[in-house]
Protein backbone atom coordinates (compact mmCIF):
# COMPACT_ATOMS: atom_id res chain seq x y z
CA UNK A 1 0.00 0.00 0.00
CA UNK A 2 1.47 3.25 -1.30
CA UNK A 3 0.36 7.55 0.21
CA UNK A 4 0.96 8.97 -2.58
CA UNK A 5 1.06 12.89 -0.41
CA UNK A 6 0.22 16.09 -2.08
CA UNK A 7 0.14 18.98 -0.14
CA UNK A 8 -1.02 22.43 -1.77
CA UNK A 9 -1.55 26.05 -1.09
CA UNK A 10 -3.81 28.08 -3.29
CA UNK A 11 -2.87 26.42 -7.08
CA UNK A 12 -6.56 25.03 -7.75
CA UNK A 13 -5.49 24.84 -11.47
CA UNK A 14 -2.16 23.50 -11.31
CA UNK A 15 -3.70 20.56 -8.87
CA UNK A 16 -6.21 19.47 -11.07
CA UNK A 17 -3.44 18.75 -13.56
CA UNK A 18 -1.20 16.94 -10.97
CA UNK A 19 -4.35 14.80 -10.17
CA UNK A 20 -5.40 14.04 -13.73
CA UNK A 21 -1.69 12.92 -13.85
CA UNK A 22 -1.50 10.67 -10.79
CA UNK A 23 -5.44 8.98 -11.40
CA UNK A 24 -3.56 7.65 -15.57
CA UNK A 25 -0.64 5.90 -13.59
CA UNK A 26 0.02 2.32 -14.28
CA UNK A 27 1.03 0.26 -11.67
CA UNK A 28 0.93 -3.80 -10.90
CA UNK A 29 -2.36 -5.29 -10.01
CA UNK A 30 -0.65 -6.26 -6.81
CA UNK A 31 0.42 -2.49 -5.73
CA UNK A 32 -2.61 -0.45 -4.43
CA UNK A 33 -2.51 3.50 -4.26
CA UNK A 34 -4.13 6.67 -2.50
CA UNK A 35 -4.42 9.82 -3.00
CA UNK A 36 -4.06 11.97 -0.37
CA UNK A 37 -4.12 16.06 -0.65
CA UNK A 38 -3.16 18.18 2.60
CA UNK A 39 -4.70 21.76 1.97
CA UNK A 40 -2.87 24.13 3.83
CA UNK A 41 -5.44 27.01 3.94
CA UNK A 42 -6.41 27.33 0.47
CA UNK A 43 -8.69 30.44 -0.85
CA UNK A 44 -9.61 29.33 -3.86
CA UNK A 45 -11.17 26.86 -5.91
CA UNK A 46 -8.99 23.42 -4.28
CA UNK A 47 -11.67 22.09 -2.15
CA UNK A 48 -14.01 21.89 -5.09
CA UNK A 49 -11.20 20.45 -7.51
CA UNK A 50 -10.58 17.47 -5.31
CA UNK A 51 -14.02 17.21 -4.75
CA UNK A 52 -14.74 16.66 -8.38
CA UNK A 53 -11.67 14.37 -9.00
CA UNK A 54 -12.78 11.82 -5.87
CA UNK A 55 -16.01 11.37 -7.00
CA UNK A 56 -15.12 10.27 -10.87
CA UNK A 57 -11.62 8.53 -10.07
CA UNK A 58 -11.40 4.59 -9.19
CA UNK A 59 -8.93 5.44 -7.14
CA UNK A 60 -9.43 6.67 -3.07
CA UNK A 61 -8.41 10.46 -2.72
CA UNK A 62 -9.04 11.72 0.34
CA UNK A 63 -8.84 15.50 1.42
CA UNK A 64 -7.29 17.14 4.62
CA UNK A 65 -7.69 20.70 5.35
CA UNK A 66 -5.69 22.68 8.13
CA UNK A 67 -5.43 26.40 8.95
CA UNK A 68 -2.05 27.86 6.81
CA UNK A 69 1.05 26.02 8.75
CA UNK A 70 3.84 25.96 6.29
CA UNK A 71 4.61 23.07 3.69
CA UNK A 72 6.65 21.23 6.63
CA UNK A 73 3.58 21.00 8.69
CA UNK A 74 1.23 20.23 5.74
CA UNK A 75 4.04 17.02 4.88
CA UNK A 76 3.93 15.90 8.71
CA UNK A 77 0.21 16.07 8.58
CA UNK A 78 0.60 14.17 5.26
CA UNK A 79 2.67 11.40 7.18
CA UNK A 80 0.74 10.78 10.30
CA UNK A 81 -2.26 10.46 8.07
CA UNK A 82 -1.21 8.00 5.74
CA UNK A 83 -2.29 4.52 5.42
CA UNK A 84 0.56 3.31 3.33
CA UNK A 85 3.73 1.29 4.05
CA UNK A 86 5.58 4.01 1.54
CA UNK A 87 5.06 7.38 1.53
CA UNK A 88 5.68 8.96 -2.66
CA UNK A 89 5.80 12.52 -2.56
CA UNK A 90 4.63 14.93 -4.87
CA UNK A 91 3.89 18.31 -5.19
CA UNK A 92 0.70 20.31 -7.24
CA UNK A 93 2.43 21.91 -9.26
CA UNK A 94 3.42 18.76 -11.55
CA UNK A 95 2.84 16.50 -13.82
CA UNK A 96 3.92 12.50 -13.47
CA UNK A 97 4.13 10.18 -16.76
CA UNK A 98 2.39 7.37 -16.60
CA UNK A 99 5.01 5.12 -15.29
CA UNK A 100 6.40 7.46 -12.58
CA UNK A 101 4.85 5.44 -9.44
CA UNK A 102 6.00 1.79 -10.82
CA UNK A 103 9.55 3.21 -11.46
CA UNK A 104 9.93 4.10 -8.03
CA UNK A 105 8.42 1.09 -7.19
CA UNK A 106 10.56 -1.09 -8.91
CA UNK A 107 13.72 0.46 -7.41
CA UNK A 108 12.29 0.37 -3.51
CA UNK A 109 13.72 -3.14 -2.52
CA UNK A 110 16.06 -2.87 -0.25
CA UNK A 111 15.98 1.26 0.54
CA UNK A 112 14.39 3.80 2.38
CA UNK A 113 14.19 6.34 -0.02
CA UNK A 114 13.85 6.40 -3.38
CA UNK A 115 13.95 9.74 -5.62
CA UNK A 116 13.69 10.63 -8.98
CA UNK A 117 14.04 13.51 -11.52
CA UNK A 118 12.07 16.16 -12.46
CA UNK A 119 12.37 17.71 -15.61
CA UNK A 120 11.10 21.43 -16.33
CA UNK A 121 7.81 22.20 -18.41
CA UNK A 122 8.28 25.61 -19.52
CA UNK A 123 6.05 27.97 -21.48
CA UNK A 124 6.70 28.77 -25.32
CA UNK A 125 10.45 29.96 -26.37
CA UNK A 126 11.85 29.73 -22.80
CA UNK A 127 13.93 26.41 -23.03
CA UNK A 128 16.70 29.40 -25.21
CA UNK A 129 16.74 31.66 -22.52
CA UNK A 130 17.17 29.63 -19.38
CA UNK A 131 20.38 28.86 -18.49
CA UNK A 132 21.87 25.56 -16.21
CA UNK A 133 22.32 27.66 -12.90
CA UNK A 134 18.45 28.49 -12.95
CA UNK A 135 16.85 24.95 -14.18
CA UNK A 136 18.62 23.67 -10.93
CA UNK A 137 16.98 26.44 -9.24
CA UNK A 138 14.14 25.67 -10.17
CA UNK A 139 14.27 22.10 -9.05
CA UNK A 140 15.74 19.81 -11.76
CA UNK A 141 18.88 18.10 -10.59
CA UNK A 142 20.79 16.08 -13.38
CA UNK A 143 22.48 13.72 -10.75
CA UNK A 144 18.86 12.30 -10.59
CA UNK A 145 18.77 11.13 -13.84
CA UNK A 146 21.58 8.84 -12.98
CA UNK A 147 21.64 5.15 -11.95
CA UNK A 148 23.17 4.77 -8.33
CA UNK A 149 24.05 2.10 -6.60
CA UNK A 150 22.36 1.86 -2.70
CA UNK A 151 24.95 -0.32 -1.46
CA UNK A 152 26.19 2.33 1.15
CA UNK A 153 24.90 5.61 2.18
CA UNK A 154 26.02 8.45 0.68
CA UNK A 155 29.29 8.49 0.92
CA UNK A 156 31.11 9.70 -2.54
CA UNK A 157 30.91 13.02 -2.22
CA UNK A 158 29.08 13.44 -5.67
CA UNK A 159 26.48 11.69 -4.80
CA UNK A 160 25.81 14.11 -2.28
CA UNK A 161 24.03 16.44 -5.20
CA UNK A 162 21.75 13.38 -5.90
CA UNK A 163 19.66 14.03 -2.69
CA UNK A 164 16.13 13.95 -3.72
CA UNK A 165 13.32 16.28 -2.94
CA UNK A 166 9.90 15.74 -1.96
CA UNK A 167 8.53 16.68 -5.31
CA UNK A 168 9.62 13.36 -6.72
CA UNK A 169 10.56 10.41 -3.88
CA UNK A 170 9.05 7.51 -2.70
CA UNK A 171 9.99 7.08 1.27
CA UNK A 172 9.90 3.96 3.62
CA UNK A 173 7.28 5.44 6.46
CA UNK A 174 9.24 3.67 9.28
CA UNK A 175 12.35 6.00 8.25
CA UNK A 176 10.21 8.69 9.70
CA UNK A 177 10.06 6.68 12.83
CA UNK A 178 13.71 6.70 13.19
CA UNK A 179 14.95 9.73 12.01
CA UNK A 180 11.76 11.88 12.66
CA UNK A 181 9.47 14.19 10.88
CA UNK A 182 10.04 17.62 8.39
CA UNK A 183 11.75 20.27 10.60
CA UNK A 184 9.09 23.03 11.26
CA UNK A 185 11.58 25.07 12.18
CA UNK A 186 13.27 25.22 8.71
CA UNK A 187 11.61 28.55 6.86
CA UNK A 188 13.33 26.71 3.46
CA UNK A 189 14.96 23.36 2.04
CA UNK A 190 12.68 21.29 4.76
CA UNK A 191 13.11 18.56 2.86
CA UNK A 192 17.02 19.21 2.04
CA UNK A 193 17.31 18.65 5.60
CA UNK A 194 14.95 15.69 6.32
CA UNK A 195 17.00 13.83 3.41
CA UNK A 196 20.26 14.80 5.07
CA UNK A 197 19.22 13.61 8.51
CA UNK A 198 18.70 10.93 7.17
CA UNK A 199 21.80 10.27 5.33
CA UNK A 200 23.42 11.01 8.70
CA UNK A 201 21.32 8.41 10.33
CA UNK A 202 22.58 5.81 7.58
CA UNK A 203 19.44 5.49 5.58
CA UNK A 204 20.03 4.08 1.98
CA UNK A 205 18.69 5.89 -1.25
CA UNK A 206 18.40 4.64 -4.67
CA UNK A 207 18.13 6.76 -7.74
CA UNK A 208 15.79 5.87 -10.41
CA UNK A 209 16.52 7.73 -13.61
CA UNK A 210 13.48 6.68 -15.59
CA UNK A 211 10.67 7.66 -12.63
CA UNK A 212 10.30 11.17 -14.19
CA UNK A 213 7.93 14.28 -13.17
CA UNK A 214 7.34 17.33 -15.08
CA UNK A 215 7.27 20.69 -13.08
CA UNK A 216 5.68 23.17 -13.87
CA UNK A 217 6.96 26.58 -14.71
CA UNK A 218 4.47 29.71 -14.80
CA UNK A 219 6.55 33.07 -16.73
CA UNK A 220 6.62 34.67 -13.97
CA UNK A 221 8.69 32.30 -12.17
CA UNK A 222 11.65 32.92 -15.09
CA UNK A 223 11.67 36.67 -13.63
CA UNK A 224 14.55 38.74 -11.52
CA UNK A 225 12.13 39.34 -8.84
CA UNK A 226 10.86 35.54 -8.27
CA UNK A 227 14.91 33.97 -9.16
CA UNK A 228 17.02 36.38 -7.00
CA UNK A 229 15.13 35.99 -3.74
CA UNK A 230 14.94 32.25 -4.63
CA UNK A 231 18.43 32.26 -4.67
CA UNK A 232 18.94 34.07 -1.49
CA UNK A 233 16.39 32.34 0.44
CA UNK A 234 18.12 28.63 -0.81
CA UNK A 235 21.77 29.75 0.02
CA UNK A 236 20.85 30.69 3.73
CA UNK A 237 18.80 27.58 3.71
CA UNK A 238 21.97 25.47 2.83
CA UNK A 239 23.93 27.43 5.38
CA UNK A 240 21.78 26.26 8.16
CA UNK A 241 20.95 22.69 7.30
CA UNK A 242 25.15 22.35 6.54
CA UNK A 243 25.80 24.03 10.07
CA UNK A 244 23.30 21.49 11.50
CA UNK A 245 23.94 18.31 9.90
CA UNK A 246 27.44 18.63 9.66
CA UNK A 247 28.62 21.27 11.82
CA UNK A 248 30.16 24.80 11.91
CA UNK A 249 33.65 23.37 10.84
CA UNK A 250 32.53 21.95 7.32
CA UNK A 251 29.99 25.03 6.82
CA UNK A 252 32.86 27.48 7.05
CA UNK A 253 35.02 25.47 5.16
CA UNK A 254 32.28 25.50 2.35
CA UNK A 255 32.38 29.23 2.83
CA UNK A 256 35.85 29.48 1.88
CA UNK A 257 35.44 27.19 -1.20
CA UNK A 258 32.21 29.78 -2.04
CA UNK A 259 34.03 32.43 -1.83
CA UNK A 260 37.32 31.40 -3.88
CA UNK A 261 34.40 29.90 -6.89
CA UNK A 262 32.61 33.61 -6.39
CA UNK A 263 36.42 35.10 -7.05
CA UNK A 264 37.61 33.03 -9.40
CA UNK A 265 34.75 31.86 -11.53
CA UNK A 266 31.36 33.49 -10.85
CA UNK A 267 32.65 37.17 -11.10
CA UNK A 268 34.75 36.98 -14.14
CA UNK A 269 31.94 34.71 -15.74
CA UNK A 270 29.16 37.82 -15.02
CA UNK A 271 31.54 40.03 -16.32
CA UNK A 272 32.10 38.58 -19.78
CA UNK A 273 28.08 37.36 -19.96
CA UNK A 274 27.69 41.13 -19.37
CA UNK A 275 29.91 42.10 -22.28
CA UNK A 276 28.47 39.46 -25.16
CA UNK A 277 24.85 40.75 -23.50
CA UNK A 278 24.15 36.73 -23.16
CA UNK A 279 21.08 37.89 -21.16
CA UNK A 280 20.75 34.35 -19.69
CA UNK A 281 24.09 34.11 -18.64
CA UNK A 282 24.12 37.22 -16.71
CA UNK A 283 20.68 35.99 -14.93
CA UNK A 284 22.26 32.40 -14.07
CA UNK A 285 25.46 34.31 -12.62
CA UNK A 286 23.58 36.89 -10.34
CA UNK A 287 21.29 33.90 -9.35
CA UNK A 288 24.95 31.79 -8.35
CA UNK A 289 25.98 34.80 -6.87
CA UNK A 290 23.46 35.54 -5.08
CA UNK A 291 23.53 31.81 -3.73
CA UNK A 292 27.16 32.02 -2.81
CA UNK A 293 26.72 35.77 -0.61
CA UNK A 294 23.81 34.60 1.18
CA UNK A 295 25.49 31.34 2.25
CA UNK A 296 28.39 33.29 3.20
CA UNK A 297 26.30 35.37 5.66
CA UNK A 298 24.33 32.93 6.91
CA UNK A 299 28.06 30.79 8.33
CA UNK A 300 29.40 34.21 9.39
CA UNK A 301 25.87 35.18 11.41
CA UNK A 302 25.93 31.58 13.04
CA UNK A 303 29.79 31.97 13.94
CA UNK A 304 29.09 35.13 15.38
CA UNK A 305 26.47 34.32 17.60
CA UNK A 306 28.05 31.46 18.64
CA UNK A 307 31.02 33.18 19.62
CA UNK A 308 28.99 35.81 21.73
CA UNK A 309 27.20 32.86 23.54
CA UNK A 310 30.78 31.25 24.32
CA UNK A 311 31.76 34.85 25.59
CA UNK A 312 28.43 35.18 27.59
Amino acid sequence: MITIAICTYNRAEMLDSALSSIEEQIVPNAIQFEILVIDDGSTDATTGVVAHHAARSQIQIRYIRQGNSGIAAARNRGVAESQGDWIAFFDDDQIATKDWLRRLIESAGGVDVVGGPCRLMLHQNAEAVIDSTVRRLLGENPYLAEERKASVPLVDPRCREAIPGTGNALVKKSLFLRVGLFSENTVYGEDLEFFRRAEAAGALFRIAPNALVYHVIPPSRLSVTYLLPLARRGGRSQAEIDAEICGMGRAFWNCLLRLSHVALWTLPRLVIAALKRDGAKVLGRRCSLQFALSYIGAVLVRTSEKSCAYQG
